[in-house]
């Protein structure tokens, strides 16, 4: 886990997971005591974003190509609700 960018009482991190089940970030962060921005699941705040949206997203996938193995990455940009609330809660921070 690495912390990308404070913004006051939150942080954008990063984490990187080798088993591909993304609860366990949520998780592991609520026993952390950080639950991720709107997860209700594992007691995370309330944010604007639609209902059951929660402020994690897989940036990249890696895995092999299932005809040659050779290694594959696949990335995806952060969300525009995702980039409004970053924007947001750093506009609060200040």
């Amino acid at each position: 886990m690495r912390v990308v960018r404070a913004l006051g009482p939150h942080a954008l991190a990063e984490a990187t997971i080798r088993t591909g089940v993304t609860h366990q970030v949520r998780a592991h962060l609520a026993l952390a005591g950080h639950p991720v921005l709107g997860d209700e699941r594992y007691g995370g705040p309330p944010v604007d974003l639609p209902r059951g949206r929660h402020a994690l997203h897989a940036a990249a996938l890696c895995f092999p190509h299932p005809a040659t193995g050779n290694p594959m990455r696949l990335t995806s940009p952060l969300p525009a609700e995702l980039e409004r609330l970053v924007e947001r809660l750093d506009r609060a921070r200040r």
